[in-house]
């Protein structure tokens, strides 16, 4: 995302009462991310105005730290590199990293997992899980068929 910057931009509501902010790194689909925070266009009020100062305070801060995330080359997008193309090599490797030293639970899950999949009977269990992981191969995980 090199050249690549952010900025604070906002929408007004229909009633011209509120602004809601949101962050901007582009113009296309997907560029836009709700800070879902919002100030007053005209305060009426002692709490409104100070609401609007402490939301201000806190955007400027969060647009601080995402221009300092882009420039050390972290981006709110997941990069295709990261993203795993199998679901069961994605859960070993969250497993590896984030079970507590010692603790086999989770590793018993994955081998029980393996060997529900591996079965292939006509459980209705097993078809609504086939169903479910063909529905999420479009998003980040393949079919089950891909996963043996």
């Amino acid at each position: 995302m090199k050249g690549k910057t952010v900025r604070l931009a906002s929408k007004v509501n229909r009633d011209n009462s509120k602004e809601y902010w949101y962050f901007e790194y582009g113009r296309k689909s997907g560029e836009r991310i709700a800070s879902n925070l919002f100030t007053y266009i005209s305060p009426a009020s002692r709490e409104q105005r100070k609401h609007n100062k402490e939301i201000s305070g806190l955007l400027n801060t969060e647009l601080a730290s995402k221009i300092l995330d882009l420039a050390a080359g972290r981006s709110p997008f997941l990069i295709n590199a990261r993203r795993q193309t199998n679901f069961l090599k994605y859960f070993e490797d969250w497993v590896k990293t984030h079970s507590p030293k010692g603790n086999r639970h989770a590793m018993g899950c994955i081998r029980v997992f393996k060997e529900f999949i591996n079965k292939g009977s006509g459980h209705p269990r097993y078809i609504f899980l086939q169903q479910r992981l063909y529905t999420l191969s479009g998003l980040w995980f393949p079919a089950v068929s891909i996963l043996l």
